[in-house]
């Protein structure tokens, strides 16, 4: 700002009107730095809250403890079919 208004001061033949057009212009990129930084600096960040991972359940129940996907974990869920622990996350993540 003071580079842009210092031909206010120096006895020059630079027209008025555009020292004050160029100083207009630093003032506002100031304010818009301003902004900007108050935005991303100074305020705390909120992070959002990530899914709670989804149990999906198979109850194909295959000789010899195999399903007809391939897989396994050697685990049943009390009712004879077998639980399969994925994370499935919703479409976006």
């Amino acid at each position: 700002m003071v580079h842009a208004f210092q031909l206010l001061f120096i006895d020059c033949d630079y027209p008025r009107a555009f020292v004050w057009w160029i100083g207009m212009h630093a003032v506002m990129f100031f304010f818009l730095f301003k902004d900007f930084y108050n935005q991303s600096y100074s305020k705390p960040k909120v992070r959002a809250k990530s899914p709670q991972p989804v149990t999906t359940e198979i109850k194909e129940v295959y000789k010899n403890g195999t399903l007809k996907n391939g897989y396994t974990n050697g685990h049943t869920n009390g009712t004879g079919t077998f639980v399969r622990a994925r994370t499935v996350l919703p479409a976006g993540n």
